[in-house]
Parts: structure tokens; C-alpha cells; sequence
């Protein structure tokens, strides 16, 4: 049980950290054509292959029109590592 609570901890701070990071990025990019998504948006550099990253913007209208949560051309791809505390 400890070590499932410690890896909700954990994601909880990945998570409160991205969306930190979402939130300066887009107050940032407000009177811009970027947008900024959060990692329900998944990135598909190919056909075969996607990720969720933490955070991503795209500037490109074919990802900031698109009506699927699939973006394909990115501008910025961040991940929040996971630091181990002992």
C-alpha cells in the first residue's frame, strides 16, 4: 500500500508541475496562433507512433484546427521527469 500512495504522490506533482508549465505557456502565447495542450492531447510523429506528452504547443493551423486530439507538428514537446527521493 505505501508504495501504490507514493506513486499517486508522485504523479501528483508531475502533474500539478505541468500544469504549471501549461499555464505560463499559454498566458505567454496569448496574442499569438500557438496553442497549448495538455497531455490528453496525443502526438503522432508517424503513423505507428503516438505519445501523451505533459505538455505540448503547436503554431502549425493544421494542428490548432484539427478536430481529432492528435497533433502532428509540434513547436514544443515538454515531459516532467520523475526525480526519485529517498
Amino acid at each position: 500500500m505505501v508504495a501504490s500512495t507514493r506513486c499517486l504522490e508522485d504523479r501528483q506533482v508531475i502533474l500539478y508541475i505541468a500544469m504549471n508549465i501549461s499555464t505560463l505557456l499559454r498566458e505567454h502565447l496569448r496574442d499569438s496562433p500557438c496553442r497549448t495542450y495538455n497531455s490528453d492531447m496525443k502526438f503522432k510523429p508517424s503513423e505507428k507512433v503516438s505519445y501523451y506528452p505533459d505538455v505540448t504547443v503547436s503554431c502549425d493551423s493544421k494542428d490548432t484546427q484539427a478536430v481529432k486530439h492528435e497533433l502532428y507538428y509540434p513547436r514544443l514537446i515538454v515531459e516532467v521527469p520523475l526525480i526519485p527521493t529517498n
